[in-house]
């Protein structure tokens, strides 16, 4: 009699030793999808912050010289430019392509917080007061397809509708 006493003792002592670790497990695995939902919204955060960055980088490029600002002015007026003035422009644009097809591409991928709608309608915006962007965005738009493939199908979509490019 007394083996059957030890043996249901065993028994509950087992049981509990079961519930113990289905609690501990059950709170670890809160923890886990805490922090996963913690890292993936710091990883949208982070994304928009990246895309912003971008911009930035273009915008800085254009205030770092105020001449700049005048020869994409002399390049959209169909002025005569210098090999600098025109590999200046190119970059200029390239720059900000590239820039506009990863924040494009961070929307998509990791959900950052601002649409990739945005980024089209920068570059358009950009395209409309620089019309001596568009003979840089059909030159380089192969290259930047590598980047941003749904980018480039919007920003030729847009073109195309709005009438700036054949």
């Amino acid at each position: 009699m007394e083996w059957d006493v030890v043996g249901a003792a065993g028994e509950l002592l087992g049981a509990l030793a079961v519930i113990a670790t289905l609690g501990y497990l059950a709170i670890q695995t809160r923890q886990t999808r805490i922090a996963t939902e913690q890292s993936v919204r710091l990883g949208q955060v982070q994304a928009t912050h990246a895309a912003g960055d971008l911009y930035a980088r273009w915008r800085t490029l254009l205030l770092s010289d105020p001449s700049y600002g005048e020869i994409l002015v002399k390049a959209s007026e169909g002025g005569d430019l210098t090999t600098s003035e025109r590999n200046l422009v190119s970059t200029l644009f390239d720059d900000l392509f590239v820039s506009a097809a990863f924040a494009h591409q961070l929307s998509l991928e990791l959900g950052s917080f601002h649409k990739g709608s945005v980024d089209t309608g920068y570059v358009l915006e950009t395209l409309n007061r620089y019309p001596c962007g568009i003979d840089e965005w059909i030159r380089f738009r192969n290259i930047v397809g590598g980047v941003g493939p749904d980018f480039v199908t919007a920003i030729d979509k847009e073109l195309q509708e709005r009438s700036f490019a054949d």
